[in-house]
């Protein structure tokens, strides 16, 4: 029985994903597409029990490329994505995909602190990825992907006008030779 029920889900899977893969669908029924994917992105809300992340991520970047836009239950995926991260085991290169997507595209989600932060948190994670079961060379590239999450959060928050900038952490005081001297400068 549970095997028939996956069947049914990659079924209707396949018919939202080749759906959300044409522009004229995706413009013409956006709020609708947006509607619908409700329920399946309730069921992605939990990490654990799913297994199409993937395949959400893909759906973000198709719906945002072609509309510019991004819906209620779509902005759902993008707060999800530091879940996803832990999931692929901070192999992020489809989750760069969709926050330079964003950034060409709707960078009006940019404006929601929590979003930032994530990418923050997701780059920090990846670069920070040690595992014994993964060779060095492997674990140099999630590192890179979490730079290139980063560089990208940078320069996000920097393009912010300065108005709506969120306030910047004070430096860390340090008791360094000669830091004194240079501050009075």
């Amino acid at each position: 029985m549970a095997n028939k029920k996956n069947v049914i889900m990659f079924k209707c899977w396949n018919v939202v994903r080749s759906i959300c893969e044409r522009e004229a669908m995706v413009t013409k029924y956006f709020n609708e597409i947006d509607a619908m994917l409700d329920p399946v992105i309730k069921k992605a809300e939990e990490p654990a029990l799913t297994e199409f992340e993937d395949d959400l991520i893909e759906l973000v970047i198709s719906v945002i490329g072609f509309t510019g836009l991004i819906g209620p239950n779509l902005v759902r995926v993008v707060h999800n994505l530091k879940h996803y991260a832990k999931k692929f085991e901070n192999k992020i290169a489809q989750i760069y995909l969709v926050y330079t997507t964003i950034c060409k595209k709707a960078q009006q989600l940019f404006s929601s602190k929590q979003v930032l932060d994530d990418m923050i948190e997701i780059g920090i994670q990846a670069m920070n990825f040690q595992s014994e079961a993964i060779e060095r060379s492997l674990q140099q590239i999630f590192s890179i992907e979490g730079c290139m999450v980063l560089h990208l959060a940078i320069h996000v928050d920097a393009a912010e006008p300065v108005h709506a900038r969120r306030p910047r952490r004070e430096p860390v005081d340090r008791d360094l030779p000669g830091l004194a001297e240079v501050r009075a400068a």
